[in-house]
């Protein structure tokens, strides 16, 4: 259905075209491709790949330490050793060195075949492709080392890899014939065969279709451990040619035993089997039980073995004893398969990774979920300690809830979850009552349990602590459920009509949080009290029917597609399949207005605050629907006050189409208008296209295609977000929107073919507020500061370059507050305010008075008082030290930076170095230049320097004044200057001409605000006359 597949290469649209930017996604933590680990500086980590990116984290505390780049396809393979990383995407090899690249080779340039497998060790990297040879590339240079040949029989693939310790150049392969073949890398020959011997019981057929689907190998020499596609585990000493032990994790082999067990416990179990096998996939009998990771356990010398299979089981086995020593059964370690209730993850295991060192296991599904057991309990079994889990299926629908940053989701995986935007941690699954004692007593899986997957989703958070604050309706449900946030759990299910034929398919909630508004597969409508639980009334066109017997708001077959409930009005709104929409009272069901489209309704929604809907309808056109009163409001698409609503709402008498919106090409999935304003909508086709629109002009300012068509559009409620969900991933993606923060794109014309729109990548994960900073490398972390740092400063000259093409005579200000320059010329008043009421205390006299042990008889020679001539020479002494120290100006401006600035002509370098400084610093070096005689003998050398000074500090005004830059900083500097030193100023008839140039560049400056202001005022007059 979607115009392009998500592995089809396409270029990515500048984030400056883009009217909504990537931003991250959310409950998304891992995809179906193996896991690669590795331990960097003592510190376990992971690269998990999702799709077409990776994320990286801490073992130990699972902690989100980066995501990686966007790559063209689906990353196919990962590798790890120390601090390179590697992934193929297609037919090339990316390798990096924490986030950083390193280079990008293809697998074989000639033949560009796709790489099937890489294995990392050291600085050699090994990439087994689908031609039948393996490349080993150096890690850090990525030249080939060395090329040779796999000669595998025809049609037989590589599968999986592994180095084996403890030996030189050798490299164990496992192929799609269920055998492995060890390699010398080195020369490239092939050193022995062995094939992995049939499962005791199985028919020849089966058997011969056998392969090897993992590989691990131990820390003793030469021994592996082998999974295979018919459950066996095999633990194969190679360099010896002996199979230590075989196990087969298939957990249906305990039904021959219980179905002859008449216990309770032996029927419980066998229920629990027959379900397993219902929910077992079609034609899975042999895939679905295959085992798909394998790993030795390194804290206990190597005497447990931990398997996973395709339908999410995980087992240890006892090397030692050569038996069973346990299955996970959800969150613990349980002795036997028979008492497995539930398996750990809903899909195939692909990673089991022991982490080193410590009794710790990481195990990682494709159900986007990753789980760490601790082993070492009091019990001696595994138990769940630390989790990271999305939704398991695809997510249907997302919603903002209030403006507290979280998202509430729900899936096809029956659960509805909350996660905070910033950090996946801050995640938890809503509670749906006591699954697991209600599973253990019925002997049932939970999942069996659960509510049926959610359809839509919407939340009101204003009766959060009081009840039900998010109300979903359900698949094949007649039910209406409540949820409360503060306890995070489910609290009521409503059912109106108690019936299975009727399926809720809308709902909608008031602003005031007591009342829901449900429409019905069958068009009923009703509404409900989630306050008391319970029933109000149905909506119908005939007013006087009894709940027991409702009629429809819409003909029969009319499926309910929307409903809307506007804030503070009495004003509700339901659209079907029909192609009507009808607006209803809310608190009495009698209807108001109904208005006929051409084509049914898909989706509906509209603004709060004003009398407007937009509906999506099947002719793939979007019609915006404004509801009236009978006074003329022809074209008339605006917000309207709360009480305009209100009042409109109570007399409306008509609903009229004001807008038609022609451009998608395919069903339209979902629309959602902008909360902060009327004048923008988005909307969604199933074609994976994404179209913004301008509502006033009816005009397309945005057309872009998504990796996979979205399914539901929600804006946060400040407008700072845009929330879509796909149909094709399990989480929800989050885009920055950059229309509320002043992006206006032109008009455009909506294109039919899709793949000529820009492709706006999914959103990439980034690290967790929450987690630790790096991932253990100074040098990382330095090399990252540094590049942000790059970028920054790389961010500012474009921001300086765009601003220095601004039109002539353009003012720009700094970035600081009025506050902040207007101190400037207060600062003598705020230091005298700062000033302490009372005098400091004097020094307190000692108790004990010093004394003198023996007096001295001391003469006092009074000095000769000098004559008029040695008078006269002081004083030109002093005159002399006087001209050596103000002789010029530069002598005391060379003592600081701004003072040297002036000096040297550099203005614009001192307006800089001004905007950085505060107002105090300021005020000090202009009272450094502008001395005060402190007698009467330095009045005339301080009187030429101040004239010199004031001189060279008036052009510098001047000259600030007509840059037009950091115009509130100068104008402040001006006011110090005058008002400060206006004395000094008059008192100097040379600096007349100085401060003439500084009245003429300032009331240049006057004169160019008002023009700009009478301008915009002109127009503004102009329009607002217009309108009248």
């Amino acid at each position: 259905m979607a115009a392009s597949s998500s592995n089809d290469p396409a270029p990515p649209a500048a984030a400056d075209d883009l009217c909504f930017s990537p931003f991250r996604p959310v409950g998304v933590v891992c995809g179906g491709v193996p896991a690669a680990a590795t331990e960097l500086y003592g510190e376990p980590m992971l690269l998990v790949p999702i799709r077409r990116t990776f994320q990286l984290y801490k073992g130990v505390q699972m902690n989100l330490v980066r995501g990686g780049p966007e790559f063209e396809r689906d990353i196919t393979c990962a590798a790890q050793a120390g601090k390179l990383r590697y992934v193929a995407e297609g037919a090339n090899i990316h390798a990096m060195t924490h986030h950083k690249p390193l280079w990008t080779k293809p697998h074989n340039a000639v033949l560009r075949g796709a790489v099937l497998g890489l294995v990392a060790i050291d600085d050699l990297l090994f990439s087994f492709g689908d031609d039948g040879r393996c490349a080993v590339f150096g890690g850090r240079t990525g030249e080939q080392v060395t090329e040779f040949t796999l000669s595998l029989p025809a049609g037989v693939r590589y599968t999986c890899g592994v180095i084996p310790p403890h030996f030189k150049n050798k490299v164990l392969i496992g192929c799609s014939d269920g055998a492995i073949r060890l390699y010398n890398f080195a020369s490239g020959k092939l050193l022995f065969t062995w094939a992995v011997p049939p499962r005791v019981g199985a028919s020849s057929s089966s058997s011969s279709d056998v392969s090897v689907t993992c590989l691990n190998a131990s820390a003793y020499r030469g021994i592996v451990a082998i999974g295979t596609s018919d459950a066996q585990a095999i633990v194969y000493h190679f360099e010896k040619d002996v199979v230590l032990a075989t196990f087969v994790h298939d957990s249906s082999r305990k039904d021959a035993h219980v179905r002859d067990d008449p216990t309770a416990a032996a029927k419980k179990r066998h229920r629990r089997s027959a379900v397993a096998d219902a929910l077992r996939p079609d034609g899975a009998d042999g895939a679905a039980t295959a085992v798909t990771a394998i790993a030795f356990r390194g804290d206990d010398e190597g005497r447990t073995l931990a398997t996973g299979n395709a339908l999410g089981e995980v087992a240890f086995w006892d090397l030692k004893e050569k038996r069973l020593a346990g299955a996970i059964s959800g969150t613990k370690q349980v002795k036997g398969f028979d008492e497995m209730l539930s398996a750990p993850h809903k899909a195939a295991v692909h990673t089991l990774y022991f982490i080193p060192g410590k009794p710790l296991m990481v195990s990682a599904g494709g159900d986007n979920s990753m789980i760490e057991f601790r082993l070492d309990t009091l019990d001696g079994l595994a138990l769940a300690i630390r989790q990271r889990c999305g939704h398991t299926g695809r997510c249907a629908t997302a919603s903002f809830y209030n403006n507290d940053l979280l998202v509430t989701a729900g899936a096809e995986d029956r659960a509805v979850r909350v996660t905070h935007i910033f950090s996946d941690r801050a995640s938890w699954e809503m509670s749906q009552g006591k699954l697991g004692r209600r599973a253990r007593d019925q002997g049932v899986d939970r999942d069996v349990l659960r509510l049926p997957p959610v359809s839509q989703l919407v939340c009101t958070p204003s009766r959060n602590y009081q009840w039900a604050s998010i109300v979903t309706v359900h698949d094949c449900s007649a039910k209406v459920c409540g949820w409360r946030l503060d306890t995070r759990a489910l609290e009521n299910k409503i059912e109106p009509i108690k019936t299975t034929a009727h399926n809720c398919t809308a709902v909608s909630v008031s602003e005031c949080g007591n009342f829901a508004v449900v429409g019905y597969s069958s068009g009923h409508v009703a509404r409900v009290n989630l306050q008391d639980k319970s029933l109000l009334h149905f909506y119908a066109e005939k007013e006087g029917r009894a709940v027991a017997e409702p009629d429809r708001a819409h003909p029969e077959g009319a499926k309910i597609s929307g409903t809307f409930v506007f804030q503070w009005a009495d004003l509700a709104a339901t659209c079907a399949a029909d192609g009507t929409i009808r607006t209803w009272r809310l608190t009495t069901g009698k209807m108001l207005a109904k208005v006929k489209l051409p084509a049914p309704v898909q989706c509906l929604t509209g603004h709060r605050t004003s009398l407007l809907l937009v509906a999506g309808c099947s002719d793939f056109k979007v019609r915006v629907v404004s509801l009236t009163d009978g006074r003329d409001t022809t074209g008339n698409v605006g917000i309207q006050s709360t009480a305009d609503t209100a009042a409109g709402a109570s007399n409306v008498a008509s609903a009229t189409v004001s807008r038609t919106l022609s451009g998608h090409v395919s069903p339209i999935t979902a629309v959602a208008l902008s909360p902060d304003s009327l004048r923008h909508l988005v909307t969604s086709g199933s074609d994976g296209s994404l179209l913004v629109w301008d509502l006033a002009a009816a005009r397309c300012i945005g057309q872009y295609r998504l990796p996979s068509p979205a399914t539901s559009l929600s804006f946060h409620p400040d407008a700072l977000f845009l929330c879509t969900t796909h149909a094709s991933e399990p989480g929800a993606f989050l885009w920055t929107n950059r229309l509320r923060y002043g992006h206006a794109p032109e008009a455009i014309e909506p294109v039919a073919q899709l793949s000529s729109c820009p492709l706006m990548h999914f959103p990439r994960q980034e690290a967790d507020t929450d987690a630790a900073d790096g991932d253990g490398d100074d040098d990382e972390e330095t090399s990252r500061k540094k590049q942000n740092g790059i970028r920054k400063a790389q961010a500012a000259a474009a921001v300086s370059t765009a601003l220095g093409a601004d039109a002539e005579g353009g003012i720009r200000t700094t970035k600081h507050t009025v506050e902040y320059w207007d101190s400037m010329s207060r600062l003598d008043q705020i230091r005298e305010r700062n000033e302490p009421l009372l005098p400091p205390k004097k020094a307190a006299v000692p108790f004990f008075l010093p004394t003198t042990s023996e007096l001295k008889t001391t003469f006092i020679v009074q000095p000769e008082k000098p004559g008029a001539e040695a008078r006269e020479q002081a004083k030109k002494d002093q005159d002399a030290r006087m001209a050596e120290r103000f002789g010029h100006f530069t002598a005391e401006a060379s003592q600081t930076e701004f003072g040297k600035m002036l000096a040297e002509g550099d203005f614009d370098g001192a307006l800089d170095w001004m905007v950085t400084a505060s107002g105090a610093l300021i005020d000090l070096r202009v009272k450094s230049l502008l001395k005060e005689h402190e007698s009467d003998d330095e009045t005339g050398v301080i009187f030429a320097q101040n004239e010199r000074a004031a001189g060279v500090i008036l052009r510098f005004v001047a000259h600030a004044i007509r840059s037009r830059r950091h115009f509130d900083m100068v104008q402040a500097f001006v006011k110090l200057v005058f008002q400060g030193h206006g004395e000094l100023l008059a008192n100097h008839p040379a600096l007349r001409r100085e401060i003439e140039d500084v009245q003429a560049a300032q009331r240049d400056a006057r004169e160019h605000f008002h023009r700009c202001f009478a301008r915009v005022g002109c127009l503004t007059a102009t329009f607002a006359n217009a309108a009248q």
